[in-house]
């Protein structure tokens, strides 16, 4: 037997590690990976059971073995898998406070490290040792009892010592144990050898030394975002008094760790009781302050999840939980509303032929509303997508997993979103009649069946292969001799005689066959209560490990931890649809499945009456391959292309260079990138080869399967290859479209120049007219994906490329981790136009990532889209210290720039906004060459710091020498196609105007529209529109409110937030607008119902507008809808639930006004049939409602997709008073 190099703190710092998933950040603004209106952030609650009974102070496991004290097998870690084994690393437990317990001293040993100074006593290793048989101790009397074994030596004292075995390596477990003169002794020697003996010896050596050390090391980086409260086995120390239940943190954490280190060991193992005081602790039975009570939120929390962890060395024995059979009845209904019935297919697993066992108990605090006056929004789980004989279910994207029984009934999820009790078990030493990692199938099939608990039980398999209980007086199931030596005859006589044993007996010699040819199984009754602890797992959706050695129980411990995480970390298992897109005949909806982070791309058909039609293709599906469950008949589709032949590009910052995908093309730099993760840090052993490593990650991020661990791999297990889209939504990509007249380049510009050549804009536009139609969306696996948006191509849904920013591949290795916590990545939708640059017309991306990364990047998308990128250049807090995330998006355009002589040329660059968490905190624009990368100018407001931050939100860019558009001769008027100002926001509540035209000829180019305040931020892009009173005027409209970290969630306390419409020119500002201001006249609005009107108060010519936005918490964080043509905007106001952090989402508020005036539009009401300017969209966070023309024209809808189980609101029908043509929609002149 082989006993490999390990450490005895191997998984329990995966534990530590991967509790820390998220970066500390010393930035004062919360931002979070998560999406705020999901409300994740709760606690979880931990109910902690150490079994405090006489066999845990036993230095002997596993209990399926026979140990004699006096036999070499006894001293042997071949054998005993509690003794010294030289090829594990004795580390002292940890503290409270996460430092270690003192090494013990090898001449100097201690014989108990946990006990208190006043009974430590210590012998010398090096003369005085003999290995324990058992130690009891007696910590509140200072006082213990030992027995010795002799283990084949004196049975006074010697030097530390131990065995191996160096006979046959398929020896039985029964030579092994007798034959002493196949195990050679060994010696402790060697300094380090001697250390870690020692450590051993005064840690380790009992089972509850062990499990001490490991349930320090498991719990020592839980804090405050766990609730913990605990008990031993015996003592019911869950009803002693206020408060019982607390977050792991201070005098409370302390408290812990003093009880866990001097847990006694005598008594009994009633694990029924037990878990019965652990449900009574989340019914909030015991009186005093609540379970569910939070200081934080000053009330009982409605989502807290109830987890009850067990550690035992045996199977339960005295003392009942409740009473009944309650995993076997038909009364019960859920409350979900899905009957339970023992009878069902589904609940095979569940029923049982017992009663009162440790399986009902978990089953009645599970289907048990335990706190029935608290609202239920307690998140689900779901982790497993097959039935009950292993195939995968498949679910209509949108709708709910829950309606689906066999996932419902599922054992490894939990749909239970009322308050309830999951139970994680660990056995140390015991073993059931089943094996937990090969028979869970037979169990949910039917095909195999729970033991009785009360005596020994007998089963045989019906004609179609279930088993079913038979006597076992009536079949030779065990005969009570050894069946080595004695015949065996079955229930029709027949007599096996000793040679044929291998034809009737199975391995583990409790199978035979029967006359029938059928197999009979005998489990005893110890077994079968080791059944019973698994059985009660699997009741509360929870589960079982059986430890055997130390590395097992390390193990075990890893798992519940990283179980209890993955669940904490995942809200319900509906799907959300985050945005809508449309062209002429399709509509693009973008997602994401909170139960795996998995997304979606789906293209749908508008029906004449608005809504959503058929799904003609789904991204992911194909991205992915195998059944596509959101297209009608849940067909098969082709996988697009394998991960070999993806076409996944990245750019190397260092060396400024795009390259494909594959560790060949890696530098060094970028697998230590790919590698720095929280995850890859916390594997043990710890990664020597790096590039094999990176190379797995990867395969794993390209969608190489083979790598997850369903398929043996070790990396988490993925439905769709495609991750969550959140606030990414699609930029579909269509032939040239943009508005630029060729005669009206500046002469001896490049653009003229080439125009002149016979290369200008109209040329690239009638070439590229009938070019293949792309989509863009951002994706948090790490990737900008293009898809085929199947309009010129039948190919719909294909990817074609996709882009890895180098900020992506920095921890892109969490994305695999199986305890994975979500995390963004490329989170925002890029800004797409044509330009001119490097001697031609071309089609670029320019975007950000959120809080994936600070970076902005460049794609040169060339005259074909579908083809390829080159990555122009990435921008980073590399190149300047004050970029943040870039939660905010840039835009591109055309400036006038010096050529060094007297000659002014053109330039085309992008406007960058600094974004959020900048080193400084101060809010900055940059203007940035679009072919290089170079900052040309960078605008610092100077406003900001650590104790009050700020950033840049996403500019407006507008050329003030507008055109007609209603002008049919397309006459224009002095259009120099440029961009002359630039207006942007920050968190300060501030609306800046950046002067272009004379960024590199004056100073003084940065002025403030509008001074407002940090209580009223902007996080939105300006919209601006023009008058139509024939001035070059326009109106720059922008709302205030803010939705992007933790605090935002809240609604009370907050000052009203606002919507504005300010005039401004090309002149410089006289005097900035303020809140009060005289020269802004208010409109107000009126609720009626679901309904809002506005009032029509006058705007004069010189006038600009205001709306106090009237409920608490209401709020503009999305830029408005606009149509210049009509001058109507559409406002889209959010209103979160609250502090409440169990109450996700929120409701919105539709509103469509006129631009210039903030009244009605000219043309009438659009909402409600002509009767409303705003209506109630309830339970819906709204982001950028889309206007959806139908084919031909007919109608025009609003179309809103929300967070609840992506079912679409139905269209809201817009009056037909105005224009809503895509055309009059699109084509404006500002960007």
């Amino acid at each position: 037997m082989k006993i490999t190099k390990s450490n005895i703190k191997i998984c329990l710092l995966v534990i530590t590690l991967v509790l820390l998933t998220l970066p500390a950040h010393s930035a004062p603004l919360e931002l979070t990976h998560e999406p705020l209106f999901l409300n994740q952030k709760v606690p979880p609650a931990l109910a902690v059971t150490f079994d405090d009974s006489g066999s845990m102070s036993w230095s002997y496991m596993p209990d399926s073995r026979s140990f004699s004290k006096s036999k070499h097998s006894y001293a042997s870690p071949d054998y005993n898998l509690m003794y010294y084994n030289p090829n594990i690393n004795y580390k002292p437990p940890v503290k409270a406070d996460g430092t270690s317990l003192p090494n013990s001293d090898f001449n100097n040993a201690m014989r108990d490290g946990y006990a208190p100074n006043g009974m430590i006593s210590k012998i010398d290793l090096r003369n005085y040792y003999r290995p324990f048989y058992y130690y009891y101790p007696d910590y509140d009397n200072n006082r213990y009892s030992i027995s010795y074994s002799s283990a084949g030596r004196s049975s006074t004292y010697n030097k530390a010592y131990y065995y191996r075995w160096v006979g046959p390596s398929d020896a039985s477990i029964s030579d092994m144990r007798n034959q002493d003169s196949n195990y050679q002794l060994v010696e402790i020697t060697g300094a380090a050898e001697k250390q870690n003996f020692a450590n051993w010896y005064s840690y380790y050596n009992t089972r509850s030394k062990l499990a001490k050390a490991a349930v320090s090391f498991a719990f020592v980086n839980f804090g405050p975002d766990f609730k913990i409260d605990w008990q031993q086995i015996n003592q019911n120390r869950f009803n002693r008094g206020t408060p019982r239940m607390n977050t792991f943190e201070g005098s409370h954490r302390v408290d812990f760790y003093d009880w866990l280190f001097h847990i006694p060991g005598d008594g009994n193992t009633p694990l029924r009781r037990a878990t019965k005081y652990a449900g009574e602790l989340f019914s909030d039975s015991y009186g005093g302050q609540s379970v569910y009570y939070d200081a934080n939120y000053g009330g009982e929390l409605t989502c807290q999840q109830n987890f009850h962890i067990a550690i035992s060395d045996g199977s339960w024995n005295s003392y009942e939980g409740v009473s009944g059979n309650y995993d076997s009845g038909s009364s019960f209904i859920s409350n979900k509303g899905v009957p339970y019935s023992s009878a069902i297919a589904n609940n095979f697993l569940y029923k049982d032929n017992n009663s009162s066992t440790l399986a009902d108990t978990a089953f009645y605090y599970w289907i048990k509303d335990l706190k029935p006056g608290l609202e239920n929004h307690v998140p689900r789980f779901i982790d497993d997508y097959t039935d009950k004989n292993g195939n995968t279910i498949t679910v209509s994207t949108g709708d709910d997993w829950w309606d689906e029984e066999e996932l419902f009934w599922n054992p490894q999820n939990d749909p239970a979103n009322w308050q309830h009790m999951v139970n994680f078990n660990i056995g140390l030493g015991i073993e059931g009649s089943f094996n937990r990692d090969t028979d869970l199938l037979g169990i949910k099939s039917g095909a195999l069946s729970w033991p009785r608990t009360n005596n020994d039980t007998c089963f045989q398999r019906d004609l179609i292969g279930n088993e079913v209980f038979t006597s076992c007086a009536n079949h030779v199931c065990y005969d009570g001799v050894d069946r080595d030596t004695a015949d065996i005859v079955d229930c029709g006589g027949n007599v096996f005689p000793l040679g044929d044993i291998q034809l009737c007996v199975n391995t583990d010699r409790n199978q035979i066959i029967n006359c029938d040819d059928r197999i009979v199984r005998r489990v005893n009754e110890s077994q079968a209560r080791v059944d019973d602890v698994w059985h009660s797992s699997l009741n509360s959706r929870g589960d079982y490990f059986s430890a055997k050695s130390p590395q097992e129980l390390s193990e075990a411990l890893y798992k519940v931890v990283a179980n209890i995480i993955k669940r904490k970390g995942r809200a319900s298992a509906g799907s959300v649809s985050s945005n809508i897109i449309s062209n002429e005949s399709l509509a693009y909806k973008t997602g994401y499945d909170t139960s795996d982070w998995t997304g979606f791309v789906i293209a749908n058909e508008i029906n004449e009456d608005g809504t959503l039609g058929d799904v003609k293709w789904d991204a992911a599906c194909k991205l992915t391959g195998g059944k596509c469950p959101s297209m009608a008949g849940n067909p098969i589709v082709a996988q697009t292309r394998d991960h070999a032949s993806r076409k996944i590009i990245t750019y190397d910052y260092d060396s400024k260079t795009t390259h494909p995908f594959h560790t060949t093309y890696m530098s060094t730099l970028e697998i230590d990138k790919i590698l720095d993760s929280s995850y890859i840090r916390s594997l043990e052993p710890p990664i020597t080869d790096y590039t094999a490593a990176a190379d797995s990650i990867i395969h794993y991020v390209r969608g190489d399967r083979l790598y997850e661990e369903k398929n043996g791999g070790q990396y988490r297990n993925r439905r769709s290859l495609l991750g969550d889209v959140i606030n990414s939504s699609a930029k579909i990509i269509r032939g040239p479209a943009e508005s630029y007249n060729d005669l009206f380049w500046s002469a001896g510009s490049p653009e003229r120049n080439a125009a002149d050549a016979g290369n200008g804009y109209d040329k690239f536009k009638a070439d590229n007219q009938n070019r293949n139609n792309v989509i863009l969306v951002g994706a948090n696996d790490g990737m900008l994906h293009a898809f085929d948006a199947g309009i010129n191509s039948s190919n719909g849904g294909d990817e074609l490329w996709a882009y890895i920013p180098s900020k992506s591949l920095h921890g892109i290795s969490e994305y695999a981790s199986p305890t994975y916590k979500h995390t963004s990545y490329v989170d925002a939708a890029p800004f797409v136009k044509d330009v001119f640059i490097n001697g031609q017309w071309k089609t670029v991306a320019l975007g950000g990532m959120r809080h994936g990364g600070k970076l902005f990047y460049a794609l040169d998308l060339g005259e074909s889209p579908e083809d390829e990128p080159t990555v122009l250049w990435e921008f980073t807090d590399q190149d300047d210290n004050d970029l943040g995330f870039t939660y905010s998006g840039g835009v591109i355009g055309r400036i006038a720039y010096p050529s060094g002589s007297t000659t002014v040329e053109s330039k085309w660059v992008a406007f960058l906004p600094n974004g959020y968490n900048s080193n400084s905190y101060k809010s900055v624009m940059y203007v940035v060459d679009l072919e290089t990368g170079q900052v040309l100018h960078k605008w610092d407001t100077g406003i900001g710091d650590v104790s009050n931050p700020n950033g840049m939100g996403s500019p407006v860019a507008a050329d003030f020498v507008v055109y007609d558009e209603t002008d049919t001769t397309n006459t224009f008027y002095g259009s120099d196609q440029g961009i002359d100002f630039v207006y942007a926001g920050d968190l300060h509540g501030n609306v800046y105007k950046f002067n272009v035209k004379d960024i590199f000829t004056h100073s003084n180019t940065m002025e403030i529209l509008y001074a407002g305040s940090s209580d009223r931020p902007i996080t939105s892009a300006p919209r601006v529109f023009t008058p139509s009173d024939g001035s070059e005027n326009v109106i720059v409209t922008f709302g205030t409110g803010k939705y992007i970290e933790l605090p935002d969630r809240g609604v009370s306390g907050l000052p009203k937030q606002y919507m504005f419409g300010l005039k401004d020119s090309r002149l410089p500002i006289t005097a900035s607008y303020t809140l009060n201001d005289s020269r802004i006249v208010e409109q107000t609005i009126s609720e009626n119902g679901n309904y809002r009107e506005v009032t029509d108060n006058r705007v004069g010519v010189e006038y600009s507008w205001k709306i106090e936005l009237p409920e608490d918490g209401e709020r503009i964080v999305n830029s408005f809808g606009r149509n210049n043509q009509a001058k109507v905007l559409i406002a889209a106001s959010i209103i979160p639930n609250g502090d409440n952090p169990c109450l996700p989402g929120g409701k919105s508020w539709i509103m469509i006004l006129d631009a210039r005036t903030g009244a009605t539009p000219v043309s009438g009401r659009l909402l409600n049939n002509g009767n409303s300017d705003g209506i109630l969209i309830s339970d819906i966070v709204v982001g950028n409602p889309e206007v959806l023309t139908t084919p031909g024209g007919n109608q025009s809808f609003l179309i809103i997709d929300g967070i609840d189980d992506a079912n679409t609101i139905p269209p809201i029908v817009l009056n037909s008073g105005e224009k809503w043509r895509r055309r009059s929609w699109h084509r404006i002149n500002f960007y």
